[in-house]
């Protein structure tokens, strides 16, 4: 199915949206529906590969690196009469660390956009990541979670195609739910797993420990931090207050996918239409449209994350995109969009690092691009240090 979105830039361009499903009765503005969803989590857990899972296309920027999403991306579908907005964001960081990754101020768009995105949420995904070694969630995504209780949040542990036992996955749930879902008990054995791993029977800690337990100095702790946004808190603020703590006891449900494979993903989708709420007019974004995001900016977090996943570290976080050329030209079958981005390379060897890799990027970034956009697509991507261009690329 083809859909056409305009952006403010004036550029219409046209957007291969994949739905699942099609509605057979007329729509009319009394079944409509709608669900604004917050995903939320710790970096590289996947949240930007389950967000495109759940929109059916390659919105978000996905690298096996962290920190590919810098700031939050808005994106909808809508079927059954129903509309869901996703919100992409960050991962979790402290100060310190968004300091470092994008050397900015502490009120960086890496920190602060995941509370705008919780800001105007209805519903909150939080994704955990089954291959981690820890058995608990990051106190970061506590302190949100206490934060913001009074919006319902799911847990999504995903990456369970990478787990051999299933067992795992049923006793990392009971932990990070403190055995409770749904405010109803899960019924669940003794483990003997905490933060460091095995313990001796003697040293075993407990899963969780109640409001009301807790001593003086931790409650007054509490109620300080609570009345601060998390990305004005410290790392180890957070810590201290929910470093002893393994879960949440307040999920509604848990799912376990696979982003990659879109296990489960049907599955999460159908529920949050189930927590849907009727409106009285128009949907939140418009119907026929996937995002509101600028093509090109969309391009070049594409780039962005493909030279993210082609080069070392050191030298990928440093090169900065900038798409030069977004032309689109003919009409229906017929569409073309024509591509140019520097990558600017502040060191030579860098450069020539990146022209090595440049056409493993292009087939790349082509490919994300051709399921977001109808039409043929021709991406140049050139390496550039100072005002010269490194490797064979040419523009036409």
């Amino acid at each position: 199915m083809l859909k056409n979105i305009t952006h403010k830039s004036h550029i219409t361009v046209t957007l291969r949206f994949l739905q699942t499903s099609i509605t057979v009765h007329p729509e009319t503005p009394s079944n409509r529906k709608a669900l604004r969803i917050a995903v939320i989590g710790p970096p590289n857990v996947g949240k930007s590969a389950l967000s495109n899972s759940l929109l059916n296309a390659d919105l978000c920027a996905v690298s096996k690196r962290m920190d590919t999403t810098r700031w939050n991306t808005v994106g909808a579908i809508t079927e059954n009469s129903c509309q869901l907005v996703v919100v992409d964001s960050p991962g979790l960081v402290g100060i310190k660390h968004a300091r470092d990754i994008v050397g900015a101020h502490s009120e960086s768009t890496v920190l602060t956009d995941p509370e705008k995105a919780i800001a105007r949420a209805e519903h909150l995904l939080v994704v955990h990541d089954a291959t981690l070694p820890g058995k608990y969630l990051s106190h970061r995504i506590l302190h949100i979670l206490h934060r913001h209780s009074h919006i319902p949040a799911t847990l999504v542990i995903n990456k369970i195609d990478l787990i051999q036992r299933k067992s795992d996955l049923l006793e990392l749930a009971k932990i990070l739910t403190n055995g409770i879902v749904g405010d109803q008990k899960v019924a669940t054995e003794r483990v003997r797993l905490g933060k460091m791993g095995q313990v001796n029977v003697k040293d075993e800690i407990k899963l969780h420990t109640p409001f009301e337990e807790k001593d003086e100095k931790w409650k007054l702790l509490y109620n300080r931090l609570m009345n601060k946004p998390t990305y004005k808190i410290s790392w180890g603020e957070t810590r201290k207050l929910f470093g002893n703590e393994c879960g949440w006891s307040n999920f509604d449900q848990i799912f376990f996918v696979s982003a990659l494979t879109r296990k489960g993903i049907d599955d999460l989708r159908t529920h949050l239409q189930s927590l849907s709420h009727p409106l009285e007019g128009e949907y939140p974004m418009n119907e026929d449209s996937i995002t509101q995001k600028k093509p090109r900016l969309i391009c070049s977090e594409h780039i962005r994350s493909e030279v993210l996943n082609h080069l070392p570290g050191d030298v990928a976080y440093n090169l900065r995109v900038n798409v030069l050329e977004w032309d689109v030209t003919g009409e229906d079958e017929n569409v073309k969009i024509r591509i140019v981005a520097d990558v600017i390379c502040d060191k030579l060897h860098w450069a020539h690092l990146l022209a090595k890799v440049i056409p493993n990027i292009e087939q790349d970034v082509s490919q994300h691009l051709r399921n977001l956009f109808a039409g043929h697509i021709e991406i140049c991507i050139r390496a550039k240090h100072g005002k010269d261009v490194i490797g064979p690329k040419k523009i036409d």
